[in-house]
């Protein structure tokens, strides 16, 4: 397969998802899209393969009891009327407007530390909560412009069209703006984590895409920041739960595969609750566990020393997307797979994941382990919510580093605002139900 020059910056993008659950698949020599052949013969039959399909997992999700902070200050989220009129899914001047329109307004918790709703509530309930402190020193753009200027004239003196050469060094790339990045904002992001930790808090971790550090600290902390010029805004570092309920069949994925579409040689990041790594039917390159923020809520109830799957979720998903089993096939078998252990077992026997477990988990894959494709089954921004940081942090995913993400679009509906995966630059696809 030829890569066309212009193009590279959108790359291959070599994911097929329906949402009810998610799966992959990749191409590695054929030009030619199959046709695919839909059999569904009748609803018995369905039924039957579709319950044939599932792998193992069946998962008792209880009602999720988190409640952000906005809502329990009685405060409304400020619609971001603006961001349903853009258009350009991969306009990085777009992104940024959103990015700006998100920070004014009332997810910054910079802007409601003077309303009498929050000076009321702290006043009787300085909690320690997790947030993520964004940080104005922002240079990922720039360098990522110019690693793509540098590569592309490496494509005309040197590479050519060789796929190979191409693929390896759009991972170099990768790994060049983040690290370079990394040099650039290390001394910032120590001032402020001597900061976090001199209130009495608790540094748990940071990002170098988004240059942002994560910490849990009381209510009352957040004061500190308000004049600090090195910060750009402060988030509350939201909870989200999974999002799969059935394991469909009526993709056509035989039809791929007899076309070579089986996705060797690419590597997808699975961010979830973990993978049976003894399953027969999976195969995984690289795993860890990010649960540097998980492991401090009071419902937490897994084990952050292993990269296993203690919710069942994520080897499910797994499975849809790479399973070797000779009769239940992963969609795009030929992957590797990355356990990007993210999410965790709460009491309530559901599992849920934090946004800022999820960026480090998915920095990790991208940087240190080579992922081209970042899978996240889990919410995003919350059901009826206009944006969140998670939704800008993906779209710098895509458009800064070239990673494709997919997402879930959710299980609600059929109501107005029941689609959670609104992150301009992901794929995020649902269905009407489970035969479509």
């Amino acid at each position: 397969m030829t890569i066309k020059k212009s193009a590279l910056f959108s790359l291959i993008i070599p994911a097929l998802l329906i949402l009810s659950s998610f799966f992959f698949v990749s191409s590695q020599n054929s030009n030619t899209t199959p046709e695919i052949n839909f059999s569904i013969k009748n609803s018995t039959d369905f039924e039957t393969e579709q319950k044939e399909n599932l792998l193992e997992s069946q998962v008792k999700i209880k009602e999720n009891h988190y409640e952000p902070l906005i809502s329990k200050l009685g405060l409304e989220e400020e619609e971001i009327i603006e961001k349903t009129s853009i258009q350009s899914a991969k306009s990085s001047s777009n992104i940024k407007k959103s990015e700006s329109l998100l920070r004014k307004s009332n997810k910054n918790l910079l802007n409601i530390l003077d309303k009498s709703e929050f000076k009321n509530y702290v006043k009787n309930n300085n909690e320690q909560l997790p947030f993520v402190i964004v940080l104005s020193g922002q240079n990922i753009g720039q360098l990522s412009e110019n690693a793509k200027k540098d590569l592309r004239e490496k494509m005309n003196s040197e590479i050519g069209n060789d796929e190979e050469k191409i693929h390896r060094e759009i991972r170099n790339m990768r790994e060049k703006i983040i690290n370079e990045n990394k040099k650039l904002i290390a001394p910032e992001q120590r001032e402020i984590k001597d900061k976090i930790e001199s209130c009495g808090g608790i540094a748990t971790g940071n990002l170098s895409l988004i240059n942002s550090v994560f910490a849990r600290m009381n209510l009352s902390c957040l004061d500190e920041f308000a004049n600090d010029r090195r910060v750009r805004a402060i988030y509350e570092d939201e909870r989200t739960d999974m999002k799969l309920n059935n394991a469909i069949c009526s993709i056509g994925a035989s039809s791929w595969y007899n076309n070579g579409y089986e996705g060797n040689g690419w590597s997808v990041a699975v961010v979830d609750t973990g993978i049976d790594a003894s399953h027969p039917a999976l195969n995984v390159s690289f795993a860890k566990t990010f649960h540097g923020t998980a492991k401090f809520d009071s419902e937490y109830n897994d084990n952050f020393t292993t990269t296993d799957d203690l919710v069942g979720h994520g080897t499910h998903i797994a499975g849809i997307i790479a399973s070797q089993d000779s009769t239940y096939k992963g969609v795009g078998r030929g992957v590797d797979l990355i356990n990007v252990k993210a999410g965790y077992l709460s009491t309530d026997v559901g599992g849920y994941m934090l946004d800022s477990d999820a960026m480090q988990g998915i920095e990790w894959a991208i940087n240190e382990k080579g992922a081209d494709v970042v899978s996240r089954s889990y919410g995003m921004c919350g059901i009826g919510v206009s944006d969140c940081l998670l939704a800008r942090y993906l779209d710098a995913v895509v458009d800064d580093l070239g990673v494709s993400v997919v997402a879930s679009a959710g299980n609600n509906g059929p109501t107005s605002g029941t689609v959670g995966g609104i992150a301009f630059n992901a794929f995020s696809v649902g269905a009407l139900d489970d035969k479509n």
